[in-house]
């Protein structure tokens, strides 16, 4: 971002959302530091998978959306990438579900 735009984002979260200097540095820069790590930041039009291994070896799925904890629950994606899976192939998927 340049430095005008920064202002302008500063500026908006003060008033839109009462946040002093600081706090709203700090969303800046969260955002900011995501979309390095993502390549986009989440938005009404895109939802980003995150996929990574943790300390176990196991493999785990995040769901970066600005829609709430309701919406991104892992077995309600599932069951959409599924959905959307026999629609596009034709066939039916089987998948074990663990929750």
């Amino acid at each position: 971002m340049t430095q005008p735009e920064v202002a302008s984002a500063v500026s908006w979260l003060k008033n839109e959302c009462g946040l002093d200097d600081s706090g709203a540095e700090q969303v800046i820069e969260y955002v900011l530091q995501g979309r390095a790590v993502l390549g986009a930041v989440p938005t009404q039009t895109t939802v980003i998978a995150e996929r990574f291994f943790d300390e176990g070896g196991g493999m785990q799925l995040v769901i970066h959306a600005p829609f709430g904890d309701a919406s991104t629950r892992p077995g309600d994606w599932l069951c959409a990438s599924v959905s959307a899976l026999d629609s596009t192939l034709s066939c039916r998927q089987q998948l074990p579900i663990t929750v």
